[in-house]
């Protein structure tokens, strides 16, 4: 690894984070995706020490009625700008994009943002209310009119089965990944659950579909976070310290959709692997953070 020869990489340390903002995460209910999407994106501004005339780029998550670009430069005041995008979640990868489009210059500094809000039927009180949409998200998948539409639980936990198969794993080893994250929760104010969670309490949890139980699950909740990307020569003359992008990839196979992609050495997940390690610098013996999704 450490032979490996460097790939040029024109935005390594060139592009940087100057400004966080973050609502309280939440299940309570009681404010919209766009009203959570427009207080994180108003921290994140005022974090950097700019006003929303200095922003002209804007990318929004296309997820879980997260308000579009047009909605939050007008609900911003932002007067013009010159790139927008909606890009579907994680995050990581809409900062890529942004990180992308200033390094090429075709904006300055770019708002980067995505809000989630639960949608009708994943709480008890949803599913009571008539008037509620009756198309639902929950995590097994989809529901119309009562009727179940196999959705993410059934890909991941066929990953997971396959995963077991291949490498011996065990249900408590991927009960220790919720348990980890569970500790690492109690840490963060802004988590929703921070109670310690056992490995018993894990393995009686209930089953969403065999061997994924609720506990491997993402928790459902609303909040909001926001970024802001400029180049690092402009993040000199701002207030905060940036964080410089050292190096960002991301990457994907032939046939990446859930039911299509071929076995667990075929991912996207490999394509980032090769490209990620040759732009950087670094070797994985020098992280001391390692944050998978």
């Amino acid at each position: 690894e450490s032979e490996r020869m460097s790939t040029h990489f024109p935005a390594r340390d060139k592009i940087a984070i100057v400004g966080l903002g973050a609502t309280q995460y939440s299940r309570s209910g009681t404010m919209t995706a766009p009203a959570l999407a427009i207080e994180a994106c108003q921290k994140a501004i005022l974090d950097a020490g700019l006003t929303a005339q200095d922003i002209d780029g804007i990318i929004g998550s296309s997820w879980n009625a997260s308000p579009p670009p047009t909605y939050m430069q007008a609900a911003l005041g932002i007067a013009e700008v010159t790139w927008t995008v909606s890009h579907i979640i994680p995050f990581a990868c809409l900062v890529i994009s942004a990180m992308n489009a200033v390094a090429s210059g075709v904006c300055t500094t770019a708002l980067v943002y995505a809000s989630l809000n639960r949608m009708p039927g994943l709480s008890q009180s949803a599913a009571s209310d008539p008037f509620r949409l009756r198309m639902v998200n929950n995590l097994g998948g989809l529901q119309w009119n009562g009727k179940q539409i196999p959705g993410l639980s059934s890909s991941y936990s066929g990953w997971m089965m396959r995963y077991m198969h291949e490498y011996g794993a065990t249900r408590q080893d991927f009960g220790r990944v919720a348990i980890s994250d569970r500790s690492y929760a109690a840490d963060n104010p802004r988590a929703i659950f921070r109670h310690p969670l056992t490995m018993d309490e894990y393995l009686s949890a209930r089953m969403v579909r065999e061997p994924m139980c609720i506990l491997d699950m993402d928790i459902p909740i609303d909040g909001a976070d926001a970024v802001v990307v400029t180049t690092a020569e402009r993040a000199k003359d701002l207030k905060k310290k940036p964080v410089l992008i050292h190096a960002a990839t991301y990457g994907q196979v032939a046939h990446a959709d859930d039911d299509q992609i071929p076995d667990l050495h075929h991912f996207s997940k490999q394509v980032v692997d090769r490209n990620l390690w040759p732009r950087s610098e670094l070797t994985l013996k020098d992280m001391d953070i390692f944050f998978p999704y």
